[in-house]
């Protein structure tokens, strides 16, 4: 039992969701004396939306992220709003007057901001610098929505900025790669000539010119040991970087729904399966060639 000095009439838990996912929260509360052995125990059952790690704030047009992704509804404002209240954490029910849709929320993970926007006409906007974010508020708005098939239009510049890097990065990783592993072959031929040279050496008696070849040798092995540590370490780098070029299709295709998204996806891989960056930006882009 905590200390008199302690104890208070109220309890604050901190719950952090590590990811956008909907969550089911159940609270087991024990009620009795301080000498008590037996319990009074209250039960709680509380579902958290998926988007509850965000905080509706004041809209702040200069402080607008760059990323954005765009598309059109067949929807009106009232069920664009109806999605907002189901899977956002508010304290009241939102219900703006204004005749279109701005609203901001800030990230309470990494304090970034994620604005909707949405015009009479249909036209959605969302506005973040993460594409992972804009791709979970598409999937979620689609299912809730009902909607079939989303094709969308966005950029993202920090994002694919990062993600030109990193084709410039992957290509000199394999060039590398490619490198050591002549190196290494032609190591190895050297090994064979060497052992062969010890072996004649010593079977004519030549002891000086066997120890000369073994000491070549044995330099030339730890050459080649050091040379596979490297290329070990190559390869762990390439597949992180291959493994976060995947992700990156991944949000891409997350941007879409329906037979869009896998449209999105299969051009994307084709893009890279062709090495091309730039083909590659403009289809998560556009979600086509």
């Amino acid at each position: 039992h905590p200390a008199v000095n302690h104890v208070k009439e109220s309890i604050a838990v901190p719950i952090i969701p590590a990811r956008d996912t909907p969550v089911d929260l159940h609270i087991q509360v024990f009620v009795g004396f301080k000498s008590s052995t037996l319990f009074h125990v209250f039960e709680l059952t509380r579902p958290l939306p998926m988007f509850s790690m965000y905080m509706m704030i004041e809209n702040a047009p200069d402080q607008e992220p760059k990323g954005f992704v765009t598309f059109y509804l067949n929807e009106r404002i009232p069920r664009a709003l109806a999605w907002i209240n189901h899977n956002f954490l508010l304290a009241q029910e939102y219900a703006p007057t204004a005749p279109s849709l701005y609203v901001t929320f800030l990230a309470i993970r990494n304090d970034t901001r994620l604005i909707i926007k949405m015009q009479n006409n249909g036209q959605i906007t969302i506005q973040t610098d993460d594409m992972e974010l804009a791709g979970n508020v598409i999937q979620s708005m689609c299912k809730f929505l009902n909607i079939d098939d989303l094709q969308t239009t966005g950029d993202f510049p920090h994002e694919l900025e990062i993600l030109q890097k990193l084709f410039s990065e992957i290509e000199e990783y394999q060039i590398a790669r490619q490198r050591i592993s002549s190196d290494m072959a032609e190591h190895s031929n050297i090994i064979r000539s060497f052992l062969i040279r010890a072996e004649d050496a010593r079977l004519l008696g030549d002891i000086s010119c066997m120890k000369r070849n073994y000491i070549d040798l044995l330099n030339l092995n730890r050459d080649l040991i050091h040379g596979y540590k490297i290329r070990c370490t190559n390869h762990e780098e390439l597949m992180k970087k291959l493994r976060y070029l995947n992700q990156m299709v991944q949000k891409a295709g997350n941007l879409r729904f329906g037979k869009y998204k896998t449209i999105a996806i299969n051009q994307c891989r084709a893009a890279i399966k062709a090495n091309n960056a730039q083909l590659l930006i403009k289809t998560i882009k556009t979600g086509s060639v």
